[in-house]
């Protein structure tokens, strides 16, 4: 993978789960070694890195797009230590909408990163108390030989050039001017910790402490270290991580610290997950939504050309209109079936009359000449502010479908002689499956916003006498 790389690069890096192929994809790339060492030497805020897909060509579908996972630094064609992972303590990632278990808002890592900016600029006076503490209490507690245990040949030449001490020649000479120098040896160590704590950032040096320092140096510098007010919650969240076996301090209180750490990881492991379910449901919802929209316009446009083509038929004995109300059945199984997908909740109907009926209107000339025409019919009304069509001298039958309950309009249709949609109290998809279902079954059709009993009988006589829906 690497000799597809560019030589000085950053790059994010995923496995594949199913056939192990470790994806790459470069974020930055850089001209020249001198660019890198430019770049990691800057004192600007760094900027958010962005979490680049890495989908698998073998083994990922299309649409699949998952996230990278790790992410290093190359300098000519070599990863420069171990990939770091994306979304750990470390490398916490910015939300929202990234996968991690640490998830930052994008106002805490600028206030983070402003906080850094601040402690990288903060002058070696600053730390003179803390050099000194650490100093006198590794020397007189006898932890400086721990801390020289741990240290290699780079960590000697640091500590002894800091400390203006020449190199022996030989370890044993140099075993001898340290034991001679062991205060200001200490000291001049606790300043280059605290250099590299400022070039390299708290969070970065808290995650490589244990491995490249002695605990007791880990555990002093994380609690000692003077910092920002931006940076005291990556001290605490530090210390519960990486102090174990604490030598200062209540051990009980230290103890609750490792606690509550415990607790913060498992509650943001659980954030993560949720949201990324949260995510996926709300790309279902959509996609279904649209799919309903879509089926819906064509429902429509499927029964404005029923209605339009009246009774016409093609070649070969097939009526259109059989051949519409076979789609139009199709589509509305296909529309029911998303919308049990989707889990819409319909409201709940009305649970009472409208307390104030309205005013019955005045009879105008020929009203019931026109009521007349519905003697001895059936009329099916859909919608209204009641939950009961009320009683009254109607000369017709009347049966009510209040457009709430999933069941009953298809009987209701089927049982009158002409069907009366109460357009300004009926839900839109109420509204929509009467007249489907009207158009379906053949049956005259009349809208209305009219709320009185008898206004809307009159709407049905009107579309009785013409014959029609309307």
């Amino acid at each position: 993978m690497a000799d597809r790389l560019p030589p000085h690069a950053i790059v994010q890096l995923r496995e594949c789960p199913v056939c192990r192929r470790t994806l790459a994809a470069v974020y930055r790339e850089f001209g020249s070694v001198d660019e890198v060492q430019q770049w990691m030497d800057s004192d600007r805020p760094e900027d958010d890195i962005p979490v680049l897909s890495l989908p698998c060509p073998k083994c990922d579908g299309p649409g699949v797009s998952p996230p990278a996972t790790h992410i290093a630094l190359y300098v000519d064609g070599e990863m420069v230590g171990p990939a770091t992972e994306i979304g750990s303590w470390v490398l916490p990632v910015t939300g929202p909408g990234a996968s991690g278990p640490v998830e930052l808002s994008p106002e805490q890592v600028a206030a983070e990163d402003a906080a850094h900016y601040v402690f990288s600029r903060w002058p070696p006076e600053v730390f003179a108390e803390f050099v000194e503490a650490y100093a006198t209490l590794a020397v007189s507690s006898g932890k400086h030989r721990s801390v020289w245990r741990r240290w290699d040949g780079q960590a000697w030449q640091e500590a002894l050039a800091e400390a203006g001490l020449p190199a022996p020649p030989s370890e044993v000479e140099c075993r001898r001017l340290a034991e001679e120098h062991a205060r200001e040896l200490m000291g001049a160590w606790a300043r280059v910790l605290v250099r590299d704590i400022q070039r390299t950032g708290l969070r970065a040096w808290a995650a490589r402490a244990p491995e490249e320092h002695d605990p007791w140096t880990v555990e002093f510098v994380l609690s000692g270290i003077p910092l920002p007010e931006g940076l005291e919650s990556v001290r605490t969240e530090a210390l519960g991580r990486l102090v174990k076996r604490p030598e200062q301090g209540e051990a009980a209180l230290w103890r609750r610290l490792r606690s509550l750490q415990g607790e913060l990881d498992r509650a943001r492991s659980r954030a993560a997950e949720l949201s990324r379910r949260l995510e996926e449901e709300r790309r279902l919802r959509a996609e279904l939504e649209k799919k309903i929209a879509s089926l819906s316009g064509e429902i429509r446009r499927l029964r404005d050309e029923l209605a339009a083509a009246g009774q016409a038929s093609r070649p070969g004995g097939i009526s259109r209109r059989e051949e519409w109300k076979a789609l139009i059945d199709e589509l509305r199984t296909r529309v029911k079936e998303l919308e049990r997908k989707l889990g819409e909740e319909v409201p709940a109907p009305p649970g009472h009359e409208l307390p104030a009926p309205a005013p019955t209107p005045t009879p105008g000339p020929g009203d019931e000449a026109l009521l007349g025409r519905l003697a001895g019919r059936t009329v099916a009304v859909v919608g209204g502010p009641w939950s009961r069509f009320p009683d009254g001298d109607w000369p017709c039958r009347v049966v009510h479908w209040d457009g709430w309950r999933e069941e009953g309009l298809e009987r209701a249709v089927s049982e009158a002689d002409v069907v009366v949609v109460v357009s300004s109290h009926v839900s839109h998809r109420a509204y929509w499956a009467a007249r489907a279902e009207a158009l379906y079954q053949e049956k005259p059709l009349a809208l209305t916003d009219h709320t009185h009993p008898r206004l809307m009988l009159l709407a049905a006589a009107r579309c009785v006498g013409e014959g029609g829906g309307r």
